[in-house]
């Protein structure tokens, strides 16, 4: 009962195989989601390296797109996601901005520390973790927050949906 409309960059992907419309293009490419967004009555997305401002345009002009795009560039940059939780009284590591990989920086904020890319990591890509200083060297030369270590067991994750009259459903936790 559904008319489905993907963008994706290659022409096998499995969403456009099954769908009725394949827009092959990049999801950093204003003109392509502005070719998915207006072919669709609500647009999603499931993958967090869209180009937010492109999509905040076109919610402006009217499109509907869940979550919204300021949602969706508060959680492209880890430091204002960091930033955001923390003032909503979030648990969340002690953090620092971190412009560049500075040694002396890294040695005040203290090891072990974990360096994160503020924007393009995803699923361990863009993060070090480094016991010493003597694994500076591995730092990534990119705008970065650095993070306190944290021990952990075991990661979960659940998946929260909210409708747009408010309601809520949450799906069983699940072990990462």
């Amino acid at each position: 009962g559904f008319h489905v409309t993907v963008l994706d960059p290659d022409p096998a992907a499995p969403a456009g195989q099954v769908a009725d419309v394949h827009v092959m293009g990049r999801f950093d490419d204003a003109a392509k989601l502005g070719e998915l967004v207006e072919r669709c009555e609500v647009t999603t997305f499931d993958i967090e390296g869209i180009d937010a401002e492109a999509l905040r345009i076109l919610a402006d002009r009217g499109h509907v797109i869940r979550p919204s795009p300021t949602l969706l560039a508060l959680i492209q940059d880890k430091l204002q996601q960091r930033e955001k939780l923390a003032g909503i009284g979030v648990p969340v590591p002690r953090f620092q901005r971190q412009d560049a990989p500075d040694r002396e920086a890294f040695a005040a904020f203290g090891y072990p520390l974990v360096q994160k890319v503020r924007r393009g990591g995803y699923d361990g890509r863009g993060v070090q973790l480094m016991h010493s200083d003597a694994d500076f060297d591995k730092a990534l030369p990119r705008p970065s927050l650095l993070e306190a270590m944290v021990d952990m067991d075991k990661e979960l994750a659940v998946m929260v949906a909210r409708s747009v009259t408010g309601e809520v459903r949450s799906y069983p936790v699940a072990e990462m």
